[in-house]
């Protein structure tokens, strides 16, 4: 949870009620597919919005997406190794975000962002 504890240091601004920034997560193990959706209620809490999830195909791994002004923050990690992702996405042109990452054993997992006002 020492992440969140940055974000909050990170993120000091005030968001507007109401928007929500909807996610579509697709997990590709073993080359089999499988897409959920994760959506982050954006509220006026000041140090941002975020949600936490485990990927389902690999549940080893957990993650949590932030958005606060325009800003999207990505952190994904192994709770059994040292693997780790971090990523931050302006978001304030498109709306929109995406990010891609090869996971141990040939894995991978696709985050693509959308806000919705």
């Amino acid at each position: 949870m020492k992440i969140i504890g940055l974000l909050s240091f990170l993120f000091g601004v005030t968001m507007a009620q109401g928007a929500q920034m909807n996610c579509e997560v697709t997990e590709t193990v073993k080359r089999v597919k499988t897409s959920y959706p994760v959506a982050v209620d954006i509220n006026e809490d000041p140090h941002g919005s975020l949600q936490t999830f485990q990927l389902k195909s690999r549940p080893e791994f957990s993650a949590l997406i932030a958005y606060l002004r325009g800003q999207a923050v990505l952190h994904l990690y192994s709770e059994t190794s040292d693997f780790a992702f971090t990523s931050h996405s302006d978001m304030t042109g498109t709306g929109s975000c995406y990010y891609q990452i090869l996971l141990p054993q040939e894995d991978s997992v696709q985050i693509q962002c959308q806000v919705e006002k």
